[in-house]
Parts: C-alpha cells; structure tokens; sequence
C-alpha cells in the first residue's frame, strides 16, 4: 500500500513506492536475476542508486529483513569440533553465532605441556575419520544435508554461503577483497604461529 492508501499489486517479485520509487524499482529489476545477492543486497543497492538519481531521496537507509528461512533451514544444527582453546578454528564459533545458528559443540583436549599430545584427536579419528574426505580438525557434520567439512575457512564459507552470503562479498570488488584479507590472515598467523612456539626465542 502506498502513500495514497493505493494497493499495489507486486510483479516479479519487486515494487517501490515513493518519490524515488521508479529508480529503486529499476534497479532491482536489474539484478533480481542475479544468484549471487540476496534481497537485502539487492535492496541496499537499489536504494543506493534511487538516492544518486532523485534529489528528494537521501542515503539514510533503513532495511527491515523478514525471516523467510525453510523448516530445513531452521533445523540446521551442525556439530563442530575443535581444540579447547582460542586458536585458529576458533573463529567458526564467532560465525555461527552472528549468523544465530544452534550447533554442537564437540571440544577436544590437547595433553599438558611440553608434548601436548593430541591422544583426543587420534581416539575421536576412529569414530568420525570415514565421514570425512581429509579427516583433521576442525571439522562440522551436517549430517542432515550430508556435508562434513574440514578446514576452518571452508567450513566458514560454507556457513556463510548458506545463512548469510553477503559476507563473502556482495560484488566481484569485495570478493575479491575478502579473499585477499583472508589469504593475508594466514600468511600473518602462519609467521606469527612461529614465533609464539618457540619459548627460547629472545624478545618474547
């Protein structure tokens, strides 16, 4: 319903109302067809140009997203496993709770200094190894869909590709963008990890 108390009838999925509303509208028109954005991409940048073209429309958003989740999308609830402490996989917990998903939590303990030995790992392999292609943690199991994972970033690509993609990047620029920041996290905390092993070093 606009303004006027008017009803308007959506086509392909789209309308717009308001002095901006024909720029917004076709805007989105343009990339309803495209995969890779979501709604709220698609409204965020239909916006964005409606606000360049019309002087009666500004760039001060607010965008309100309904819940529009499948019964099976509701029910996903992986379970994840990783070392008892803060290391790299940790992150994965980060992800999952932003993005608002329930999961199993399965914690594995390293052995006490120096060794650290990882008996938890070399018992839990036996149980989970033939369902994984690499078996190594951290590891998710979504048994409900019949994906398990290894790898920190693929299983956060994958959680991000289901339940928020925008966070791999809403254009070719910011994908880009963040597969160079991801590959730069690495390379730092791979030279980092070095140093942070090696007690007898000076400086730390």
């Amino acid at each position: 319903m606009d303004g006027s108390g008017n009803c308007i009838e959506i086509e392909d999925g789209v309308t717009a109302i308001g002095s901006g509303g024909l720029y917004a509208h076709s805007a989105a028109l343009g990339m309803i067809d495209d995969a890779r954005l979501s709604a709220e991409s698609i409204c965020h940048r239909s916006m964005k140009i409606a606000a360049d073209l019309c002087i009666y429309t500004n760039h001060q958003t607010v965008i309100e997203v309904m819940d529009t989740r499948t019964d099976a999308d509701k029910n996903f609830h992986p379970t994840v496993a990783y070392w008892d402490e803060r290391a790299k996989g940790a992150q994965i917990y980060n992800l999952l709770a932003y993005c608002g998903i329930d999961y199993t939590h399965e914690m594995l303990a390293r052995g006490p200094a120096p060794d650290f030995h990882k008996d938890a790992w070399t018992e839990k392999k036996k149980e989970v190894g033939e369902l994984l292609n690499f078996p190594n943690v951290p590891y998710l199991l979504d048994q409900d869909n019949g994906v398990n994972l290894t790898e920190s970033k693929s299983i956060m690509k994958y959680i991000a590709m289901n339940h928020s993609p925008d966070l791999l990047g809403r254009d070719a620029y910011e994908l880009g963008t963040c597969d160079m920041i991801s590959r730069m996290h690495d390379s730092w905390y791979n030279e980092l990890s070095k140093h942070g092993k090696n007690s007898d070093e000076e400086g730390l």
